[in-house]
C-alpha cells in the first residue's frame, strides 16, 4: 500500500503518529513471537543448566579435534 494512501486511511497529517503505530505493531509482534515461539517449547530450553554446558562443550570439543586433523 502506497504510504500516503495509509496515512490518508489513518487520516494523520504527520508521519509520527503512524510511526508511533509501527513500532507498538513491532512491539506485539516481538511479545507474540515470545509467548507462543514454537522453539522456546523443546525440551532442550528446559533441561538443566548444566546439561545444555556439557552439550556445549562437547560440541566444542568435537569441533576442536576435527579441526586438527
Amino acid at each position: 500500500m502506497p504510504t500516503k494512501a495509509l496515512k490518508d486511511i489513518l487520516g494523520h497529517e504527520t508521519w509520527e503518529m503512524i510511526e508511533v503505530y509501527v513500532k507498538l505493531a513491532e512491539e506485539d509482534i516481538q511479545q507474540i513471537y515470545k509467548t507462543f515461539s514454537p522453539a522456546d517449547r523443546l525440551e532442550m530450553h528446559n533441561s538443566p543448566k548444566g546439561k545444555r554446558e556439557r552439550a556445549r562443550d562437547w560440541r566444542q570439543s568435537r569441533r576442536r579435534s576435527n579441526k586438527s586433523k
